[in-house]
């Protein structure tokens, strides 16, 4: 398998302002100060817009809502994640409750896919820097500093196919640019979705292998609970994107 050649987008531009005539107008007292954070579009109708926000390694979120349609759907679809901007409405940085947004940005949303290990010789020639990665619910969320470049580059989370048996398999975060042309980083996000991959009954754990330039950094991230506290049977191999 050759991972595809991809734009990836860095949110490093100012957030999309957003128009909240249809957003909840409380009392000038009533909102906090603006918060940032990934969360995740889980529903917008004609009257609500709902996000799921989840604390580092926590299966179980807290829900946002704002009144109207505040996201540009054609752009960020249900289940995506996102960078929100916001002010809460007297409820704590981690609790549900109605907030008021004040402006987004796209990242970069993704599937784990899978390979044999000798196609992913190479992996770790073009390092980055890893600010955080933390599980939330079902996928993987991650802050990385990486060399700007608006040209399309290699850049996926791939599971060694060899280790899908195991309790915890190991997956290789491959970047690749088309050149090695000098250039300044840049802070990107990524969301990886795991959902498929935590589906199958052996898999306790990811063990995901990031090349940085102080060497090879290792990260273990837990299966849901949700996921994995459940009697254990045979499971058909899960399916991942290819």
């Amino acid at each position: 398998m050759k991972p595809l050649t991809t734009y990836i987008t860095s949110i490093a531009a100012t957030l999309m302002t957003l128009a909240c005539a249809g957003c909840a107008e409380s009392g000038p007292d009533s909102r906090d100060a603006t918060l940032y954070n990934i969360v995740e579009l889980t529903e917008m109708d004609a009257g609500t817009t709902t996000f799921a926000l989840y604390s580092q390694d926590s299966g179980t979120p807290a829900t946002l809502t704002c009144r109207g349609e505040v996201i540009d759907t054609t752009a960020v679809h249900e289940g995506n994640a996102l960078y929100l901007g916001y002010m809460t409405h007297g409820q704590g940085p981690d609790e549900s409750g109605e907030i008021t947004p004040v402006g987004y940005a796209r990242i970069n949303n993704l599937m784990l896919q899978q390979a044999d290990m000798a196609d992913l010789t190479g992996w770790n020639l073009d390092p980055l820097s890893v600010e955080s990665l933390w599980r939330a619910g079902s996928q993987v969320f991650m802050r990385l500093m990486l060399p700007y470049d608006d040209n399309p580059r290699q850049f996926a989370l791939i599971v060694d196919k060899a280790t899908l048996e195991n309790a915890v398999p190991d997956a290789y975060l491959l970047h690749r640019r088309e050149t090695a042309a000098p250039t300044f980083s840049r802070r990107y996000y990524a969301a990886v979705q795991l959902r498929n991959l935590w589906s199958h009954s052996n898999v306790t754990a990811l063990r995901i292998h990031v090349a940085t330039g102080a060497g090879e950094q290792v990260f273990t991230i837990s299966n849901p609970p949700a996921h994995w506290k459940r009697p254990h049977k045979q499971a058909a191999r899960p399916r991942f994107q290819k």
